[in-house]
């Protein structure tokens, strides 16, 4: 049986320390990005949507890949009517999660309101295809929009 010296143990010591000093770390950002994400919902739910947008900034600032933080971004642009701001948004999000079919849902409804026909059309479709269920009146909406008979 092979010997482990004392200087093996003293590393393998130190590199458990920092493995869990890192995760804690990173559960402090998530943490703190969750707080702004949930106070920044507060403020969308009370239609102060510039506070809920910085809110969401922080979030972002906290963790650059957290496509909540994007995503809840745009829903407050949507509800701004900054359409284009959302799109760019959702965008980001469906980048860094490309299976959230409301991301998907949500920037076709702003390509709509964007007059963006084809594009709320090919969102539409691809949330159904991850199984969310899209609003018949939605897609009657955009079969008009588009001229289309089905």
């Amino acid at each position: 049986m092979k010997q482990i010296n004392i200087q093996t143990i003293l590393l393998m010591w130190i590199f458990i320390i920092l493995f869990v000093t890192g995760c804690e770390e990173v559960q402090k950002q998530t943490l703190d990005a969750d707080f702004y994400i949930n106070q920044g919902n507060a403020y969308v739910g009370k239609g102060q949507y510039d506070q809920a947008i910085s809110d969401f900034n922080k979030a972002i600032q906290i963790n650059p890949r957290f496509a909540k933080a994007y995503y809840n971004r745009g829903v407050a642009y949507k509800r701004k009517g900054q359409y284009d701001q959302a799109i760019s948004d959702y965008n980001k999000a469906i980048e860094i999660n490309p299976r959230d079919a409301l991301a998907y849902y949500n920037r076709g409804i702003a390509c709509f309101y964007a007059k963006k026909y084809e594009k709320a059309w090919d969102d539409a479709h691809k949330a159904q295809d991850l199984g969310y269920s899209v609003q018949p009146r939605f897609l009657k909406a955009l079969r008009e929009a588009l001229g289309r008979e089905k």
